[in-house]
C-alpha cells in the first residue's frame, strides 16, 4: 500500500518548506519557512505537554494508560478554575473496532509512534503559521490489556492545537484531528467525535450539562457560580450527543460503540444534573478511502458564565471560519511515498524489514534523520539515491507493539526539525503457540511454580478470601482443579525445592513450609529488611531473593536489591549476602541451571538502564546486561532460564500489550511466544520453564496457563 500521492500530501501542507506543483516544480506561491519545532517537555511532562498561552490552560498526552492516565486531553483550567478533568478523541465503526478516551483510566486506546520512555514528542510553533501557538502530536491505535479483542482499523491520527493570545480569542483552544487511512482498504461507517469529562469549578459532582443543538455546543455549568466550560464542534456535523454519570461509564466495547453511533435522543439536550458528568459529541458515519483522510475539530471553550461562554464560543467559530483552508484541511507532511519489504512479516521471528522512503527532492532525502517505524529504530541506512532513502529495521522491535491489521507507521525528522510521516500495511503474521488453561476459578491465581517432576504446580490465590488476600495452593496437573489444596493460610511467590520436600514463599519476609503443608519456618530476618520472591538454587542449598533494606527516605525511592542466603535461612545460618547493584531497584531473581549465575530485572541509572542482567552467583560481580530495553518494550517480568541453559524467557510489555519473549543466550536474538487468547496485561508476573524445558507457565487475566515452546 502506498501512502498519499505527492499532490494529496502537499495540498494542505502545514509544515511546508515550499509549495510544489504536481509535476514537481515550484509554483508561484512562496511559503515562508515556519519556526523550527521545539521538542518541549515542560511541566507537567515529560509525558504531558502544557498549552498555557491564554486564559484556557490545557495539557496534552498521547493517551497512554501507564504514563498519562489514559487521558489524551487533561488538566484544563480557566483563569485558575478547573474546567476539564480529561478527554480525547473517540471513533469506531463496529462493536469490535472502537477507540476512545477511557474515563475510568483502566485501558488506553492510543499510543505514540515514539517509544514512551522517550517522553511525549510534541512539535511546538510559537508563533505558528495559523495561530499564536500551535502544537502537533501523532497518535496510533492501541490494543490494550483490557480489550485484547479490539480489532484495529489502522488509522493514524495527527492532533493539532491552535491557541491565540489576544482578545476576543484568548478564552478557547482549538483541537483538530486528522485521521489518515494508510491501509489498502476503505474504512467505512466511521463515527468520530470527542469525549470530555468537564469538571466546572472545584467540585466534580455538582455539574449540570446541556446541549445547544443549533450551535453544536455542549457545556457544563456548576451549582457554584464562577465558571462555565464546554466544547463546540467546528468541523463536522453533530449526529450524536450523549451524557452520562461517571458511574454509568461503559465497561465494554459494544456499549461504547452504541454511544458513538446512537444518534440524537429526545431529552438529551435538556439541562441534566447535578452529577459528575461525561459527555460526547460525534459526527458520522463517514468513509475514509484507502490513502485518504478526514478531519474533525472542536473548540475547548470556557467563560465566567453562560453568556460569556457563548460569546467566546462565537469567537472560536468566527476564527475557524477565518483561518486559511489549509489550516482547516487535513494535516500533511513532506513525505511523498513509503513502501515496506517484505510484504509479509512474521512478527514472532527474528529478522529485518526495510523501508524505502521517497522524498520530494534529493535535498530533503539528505536531511532525513531520526526515523522510527512503529517503535523500531533502524540500525543502518543502507543507501541514499536522489530523493530515495532505504533503511533497515529490526522486526523484533515490532511484536511488542503491533497486531495484524495495523499499519507500520514511520515518523521522522529532517535535520531542520520538520516532521515527516507515512505508513504502509504489509501483512503481519503472528504464529500462535498451543496454550492450555490450568485454573478456572474466578479468583486471582498468580505466581505459579513447577514441582521438580513437572506433575504439579504451586501458586498463590485469593480464592475464597478477600481480594488479593493470598494463600499458597498446590494442584496436580493430571486431575486439575479438583485436586487443588491449600498449603498455607497466607503467602505469595512460592518456589518448590529441587528435592520436592519444601516450598519457599514470601510474606514481607521469606519462609519455608513442607510441600504437604504445615507450620512455616521464617528464613529471613525482618530486622534486615523485607524479603520477596525467593528462589531455590538448582542444588537446593541456597535461596536468592529480593530484599528491601531498612529505609527512612521517601517510599518511592526505597531500594530493592538481590540477595542470597543458605537454604536454612539467615536466622540460623550465615548472614545473607547482597549481590549486584547496591541501592537500586532490582527484582525477580532466577538461577541459571548450573547455579553459576543469577538473572534479575533492574532499573538502573547507569548505561543499559531498564533490562535483564546476570550476576555471578558466588561473587556478585560483574552485573552483565543480558537484554536491554528494546524499543517498544516498557516493562519486563522476572526471567526464567531454560533447563539446558540456552534460552531465557520473560514477559515484555510494549506500549499496548505484553508478550512472552524467548531470548537465545548464545546469539542474543529474540522470539515472541504468541498465545491465543492473547496475554492480558494483569497481573504482570513470572514465567517459568517446566523441568523438561518444553513448556512455560504464565499468568494471563487472573488465571494460570501453560504454553508449548518445544518447537521454538
Amino acid at each position: 500500500m502506498k501512502a498519499k500521492t505527492p499532490c494529496a500530501v502537499l495540498s494542505s501542507a502545514v509544515l511546508a518548506i515550499a509549495m510544489w506543483g504536481c509535476d514537481g516544480s515550484p509554483t508561484a506561491v512562496d511559503v515562508e519557512r515556519v519556526t523550527k519545532p521545539v521538542f518541549n517537555h515542560s511541566a507537567p511532562g515529560p509525558y504531558a505537554f502544557a498549552v498555557h498561552v491564554n486564559n484556557y490552560h490545557l495539557s496534552l498526552t498521547d493517551g497512554d494508560q501507564y504514563y498519562s492516565g489514559a487521558k489524551p486531553l487533561r488538566d484544563g483550567f480557566y483563569q485558575g478554575s478547573s474546567v476539564l478533568y480529561g478527554g480525547g478523541l473517540a471513533y469506531g465503526n463496529s462493536a469490535t473496532s472502537v477507540f476512545y478516551y477511557n474515563p475510568r483510566g483502566s485501558g488506553s486506546s492510543f499510543k505514540t509512534p515514539f517509544p514512551s520512555n522517550e517522553s511525549l514528542v510534541v512539535d511546538e510553533f510559537a508563533p505558528g503559521q495559523y495561530a499564536d501557538h500551535q502544537t502537533v502530536t501523532v497518535m496510533l491505535e492501541s490494543i490494550d490489556g483490557e480489550f485484547q479483542s479490539r480489532v484495529p482499523l489502522g488509522l493514524v491520527t495527527v492532533r493539532e492545537t491552535f491557541a491565540y493570545t489576544a482578545d476576543p480569542d484568548d478564552d478557547y483552544v482549538i483541537v483538530k484531528y486528522t485521521l489518515d487511512n494508510f491501509t489498502s482498504k476503505d474504512v467505512a461507517g466511521l463515527h468520530l467525535g470527542q469525549v470530555l469529562d468537564i469538571d466546572a469549578g472545584p467540585v466534580a459532582g455538582d455539574n449540570i450539562v446541556q446541549y445547544d443543538a443549533d450551535n453544536q455546543l455542549a457545556f457544563v455549568t456548576s451549582e457554584a457560580a464562577g465558571v462555565v466550560s464546554g466544547q463546540l464542534m467546528l468541523a463536522g456535523d453533530v449526529s450524536t450527543y450523549r451524557r452520562w454519570r461517571v458511574d454509568q461509564d461503559p465497561w465494554y466495547l459494544a456499549p461504547w460503540y452504541r454511544r458513538l453511533s446512537g444518534g440524537m435522543r429526545d431529552g438529551d439536550a435538556d439541562p441534566w444534573g447535578p452529577y459528575d458528568v461525561r459527555h460526547l459529541l460525534t459526527a458520522g458515519p463517514v468513509t475514509i478511502p484507502a490513502g485518504g483522510s478526514t478531519v474533525i475539530a472542536f473548540a475547548l471553550v470556557a467563560g465566567d458564565d453562560e453568556a460569556d461562554l457563548r460569546v467566546n464560543a462565537g469567537a472560536a467559530e468566527a476564527k475557524w471560519a477565518d483561518v486559511p483552508a489549509a489550516a482547516r484541511g487535513p494535516y500533511a507532511t513532506p513525505l511523498a511515498d513509503l513502501s515496506i519489504v517484505p510484504r509479509v512479516l512474521n512478527l514472532a521471528a527474528p529478522g529485518r524489514f526495510n523501508v524505502l522512503f521517497e522524498f520530494r527532492s534529493a535535498a530533503e532525502a539528505a536531511q532525513a534523520v531520526d526515523v522510527i517505524c512503529s517503535g523500531a529504530r533502524p540500525f543502518r541506512a543502507s543507501e541514499i539515491k536522489g530523493p530515495q532513502v532505504r533503511a533497515f529495521f529490526h522486526t523484533a522491535d515490532l511484536y511488542a507493539r503491533l497486531r495484524p491489521g495495523e499499519p507500520i507507521v514511520c515518523e521522522g525528522r529532517l535535520s531542520d526539525g520538520t516532521r515527516f510521516l507515512g505508513a504502509d500495511d504489509p501483512k503481519l503474521m503472528r504464529a500462535i503457540a498451543p496454550v492450555t488453561r490450568l485454573t478456572f476459578d474466578p479468583a486471582n491465581d498468580v505466581d505459579p511454580s513447577w514441582s521438580p517432576d513437572g506433575k504439579s504446580i504451586v501458586f498463590a490465590s485469593d480464592r475464597g478470601r478477600d481480594l488479593e488476600d493470598y494463600a499458597i495452593w498446590r494442584m496436580d496437573l493430571a486431575t486439575g482443579e479438583a485436586s487443588a489444596v491449600q498449603v498455607t493460610s497466607w503467602g505469595r511467590q512460592p518456589d518448590w525445592s529441587p528435592d520436592g520436600s519444601t516450598i519457599v514463599l514470601s510474606g514481607a519476609t521469606v519462609f519455608s513450609v513442607p510441600a504437604g503443608g504445615g507450620t512455616p519456618t521464617q528464613l529471613s530476618d525482618p530486622d534486615n529488611g523485607t524479603g520477596w520472591y525467593p528462589r531455590y538454587s538448582p542444588d537446593g542449598t541456597q535461596i536468592a531473593f529480593r530484599r528491601e533494606p531498612p529505609w527512612t527516605g521517601p517510599p518511592e525511592s526505597r531500594p530493592s536489591e538481590i540477595w542470597k542466603m543458605s537454604a536454612a535461612g539467615e536466622i540460623v545460618g550465615p548472614p545473607a549476602v547482597r549481590l549486584a547493584f547496591e541501592g537500586e531497584w532490582q527484582d525477580g531473581p532466577a538461577w541459571s541451571p548450573d547455579g553459576k549465575l543469577i538473572y534479575f530485572v533492574s532499573v538502573d541509572p547507569r548505561p543499559g538502564g531498564f533490562g535483564i542482567y546476570a550476576v555471578d552467583a558466588s561473587t556478585g560481580e560483574p552485573a552483565t546486561e543480558i537484554s536491554g530495553r528494546e524499543e517498544g518494550w516498557e516493562h519486563y517480568s522476572e526471567p526464567a532460564a531454560s533447563p539446558d541453559g540456552r534460552t531465557l524467557a520473560f514477559l515484555a510489555a510494549g506500549a499496548s500489550f505484553p508478550n512472552i519473549i524467548v531470548q537465545d543466550l548464545r546469539t542474543g536474538t529474540h522470539s515472541a511466544v504468541l498465545t491465543d487468547p492473547p496475554l492480558a496485561a494483569y497481573p504482570f508476573v513470572n514465567v517459568e520453564y517446566s523441568p523438561d524445558g518444553k513448556r512455560l507457565l504464565f499468568v494471563s487475566g487472573h488465571d494460570i496457563y501453560v504454553v508449548d515452546v518445544s518447537k521454538m
